[in-house]
Order: structure tokens, then C-alpha cells, then sequence
């Protein structure tokens, strides 16, 4: 099936002023849910989902294993206070997430229990898929494209480093770069709204040919993006750098 609209789901999106640097917009150590971090979390179904999440240990805990039919996930706009607009021309921007992958099974090769979605300030996006053994992209037609090398595993904590510049985007998982590719234009092609939301952010399950539960331990916006390793320079490696100190 493809995804479905999470019915309650309201990010509004407002331009706040540009702000340098890496910003948290989720600290697992607080032991705090995302929402008493300015994330909006959402069900589908609204009421009577058996998805659940806990905070504590220095992460948040999302389980929707319990009816694939259900589906949960975060929600971040530029409503948050550290999360600017998504721009992808000029220095483009890195978002960066700390988790590890704890269960997932999927019922279609095109669907995956947990989900990261990036909705740029101009539509522009990229959806990736968490499996046990693979992280990969959604085409446009919302079917299995680019993917991690085999061998690749998600079950332990892992900080990853999602850079989009351009028509691009990078996937850095601890600083080594593991996929890439082009971003989508989902908006065109799919009948649901949240395709069509600027300067989204969106972390968790929205299939219901899938399930999963993850722990979510940090999550940082840099404004700019981390570049290949090839081009790397000393000013790339002192951003690298910001996020280290901030995520130390």
C-alpha cells in the first residue's frame, strides 16, 4: 500500500530569522519526549493507535510493531526554534540523527518501518528507508531505489549525517559516507499533503506495510552541508567539528 496522510498532522510553516552553526533540535539526554522539544508527534489512527513511545536512558523509544496498520511518527518545521528554512542552493545544509534501529519488518520491498523525510524550501525532498541489513531511497514512484552497500546493519546507535546540497543529497553514517543520490520531487507524484509541506522534517513509521520501533537518541540542523570526502576541506572538517562538540 502506499503511505497514507497522518489526519491530525498540522505543521505550519513560518519563516524565522536565519540563525549560524548547528543547532539541537532533540536531546535524548534531557530523557524528555519530542514534543517537550517542540516536535509535534502524531498517530494514525488518532485515537486508539497501539504505537507507543517512551522517553528515558538518554533516548526516545517509538514502537509500532504491535498492528502494522498503525503508524506514528515527529514532526519538525521551521516552527522549531532551532530549525531554519531547508534551503538546499548555496551552502545547502546537514541534518544530522542519532539512533539505532531495534526491530523492523515490512511486508512490501518498498516499504520500510521506519522512515526519515525531507521536505526542502522548495519542494525538493528525499524519503529513506530503515531496514535491518539496509537504509535506501524512495523513488518517485515511492519504490526501492538507491541503497546501502550489503553488509550494512541499523541495530546499533549510529550517528548519521544526512547532507543536501544542490539536486544531491549525502549520507554520512558515522562520518563514513554509506549512499547518495538525487533528491525527488515526491510532490508531483503523490496525493498526499505532507508531500507538498516546505521545510519538513519527519522521523518514524508511515506505512502500513511496515513496522518498526527505534530509539532516537540526538538530532542537529547545520546550515551547511558536509561535503563529500573527496572535497573535504579544512572548513568542512571544522563543521564536522561543531557537530562533534555539540553531540559531546
Amino acid at each position: 500500500m502506499r503511505h497514507i496522510n497522518f489526519t491530525i498532522m498540522t505543521v505550519a510553516i513560518i519563516a524565522l530569522a536565519s540563525s549560524a552553526g548547528a543547532s539541537v533540535l532533540y536531546d535524548g539526554a534531557m530523557n524528555t519526549l519530542p514534543a517537550a522539544q517542540d516536535w509535534l508527534y502524531a498517530t494514525d489512527p488518532v485515537i486508539g493507535a497501539s504505537a507507543t513511545q517512551s522517553a528515558g536512558g538518554g533516548v526516545t523509544t517509538l514502537d509500532t510493531t504491535p498492528d502494522v496498520l498503525d503508524h506514528a511518527g515527529y514532526f519538525a518545521g521551521t516552527t522549531h526554534p532551532g530549525l531554519t528554512a531547508l534551503d538546499r542552493t548555496g551552502d545547502g545544509f546537514t541534518l544530522s540523527f542519532t539512533l539505532a534501529l531495534l526491530s523492523e519488518l515490512h511486508v512490501s520491498n518498498d516499504r520500510a518501518g521506519l522512515s526519515i523525510l525531507v521536505l526542502t524550501s522548495d519542494l525538493q525532498a528525499i524519503e529513506l528507508g530503515f531496514w535491518a541489513d539496509s537504509v535506501w531511497a524512495q523513488s518517485t514512484a515511492f519504490t526501492r531505489a538507491e541503497a546501502t552497500a550489503p553488509g550494512f546493519t541499523t541495530a546499533a546507535a549510529t550517528e548519521y549525517d544526512l547532507a543536501v546540497l544542490g539536486d544531491n543529497y549525502n549520507l554520512y553514517a558515522d562520518d563514513v559516507l554509506i549512499l547518495s543520490g538525487p533528491l525527488r520531487s515526491y510532490y508531483l507524484t503523490a496525493a498526499h499533503p505532507i508531500y507538498g509541506l516546505p521545510n519538513l522534517l519527519f522521523l518514524g513509521d508511515d506505512t502500513t506495510s511496515a513496522k518498526g520501533e527505534f530509539e532516537l537518541a540526538r538530532v542537529e540542523f547545520l546550515d551547511e552541508a558536509i561535503p563529500e570526502p573527496a572535497t573535504m576541506s579544512l572548513l568542512a572538517l571544522g563543521a564536522m567539528a561543531v557537530l562533534k562538540r555539540r553531540r559531546a
